[in-house]
């Protein structure tokens, strides 16, 4: 049964209006409304709040400082990165005498060819819209640039190239790969070199599952 909230009553004998009003239903559908416009407010301040991203890319260097709002279109690309990033090898913590450097570089290369990818992919209307894909963008090449493309300009082509030509030499044969890599005259460099990139990828994950699923933490 549905109740009347406001009823209107005109006597046109008397010349009277009469006005009823039921407190009760009004309050209780005005409370209604309140709780949908609450529910809303922060339903969208969820949906729309600021990540900041402070990312150290290594000691010495400023902190990558971005600051991207969650929004359909951030989150879109956000998703796909992270995706990328979290199903491939080169995420994980080098583990010596176990991980084998060239297949640690081909992952290296085939995440970079797919973020640029998933970059260039960027529908037009989005990159006019949206400054907090743009943000993201901009975030991802500097990933890709000073994060992890030093490492590979100072190590992978000359590692690659001595990799090769060990694998030719009589002293090595019958060893594993794990144990030819740690012949490398910069072995040591490397390794720890390779590990500050890696720490970038890691925490730029966490800015991307930041601004995901809304954490609360900031990097």
């Amino acid at each position: 049964m549905i109740k009347t909230i406001i009823q209107l009553g005109v006597n046109t004998l008397k010349g009277t209006v009469s006005l009823e009003i039921n407190y009760v239903v009004l309050a209780s559908v005005g409370l209604l409304f309140a709780g949908i416009i609450l529910v809303f407010f922060l339903w969208r301040r969820r949906r729309f709040r600021i990540v900041e991203f402070n990312i150290e890319l290594s000691s010495g260097l400023p902190k990558l400082q971005f600051r991207v709002k969650r929004d359909d279109s951030s989150l879109y690309l956000a998703n796909r990165i992270y995706i990328e990033l979290v199903t491939r090898k080169v995420i994980l913590p080098f583990e010596e005498g176990r991980d084998v450097l060239v297949e640690l570089y081909n992952s290296y290369y085939k995440l970079f060819e797919l973020i640029r990818s998933e970059l260039k992919s960027i529908p037009g209307a989005d990159i006019r819209s949206s400054p907090s894909s743009r943000e993201l963008m901009t975030l991802s090449i500097e990933i890709l640039n000073q994060g992890l493309r030093p490492h590979l300009t100072t190590y992978q082509a000359a590692f690659r190239k001595w990799y090769s030509n060990a694998l030719e030499e009589k002293a090595m044969q019958g060893l594993s790969p794990q144990k030819i890599q740690e012949q490398y005259p910069e072995y040591d460099m490397l390794i720890a070199n390779l590990r500050q990139s890696q720490q970038v990828l890691q925490q730029y994950i966490k800015g991307l599952e930041q601004l995901i699923r809304d954490r609360k933490t900031i990097l």
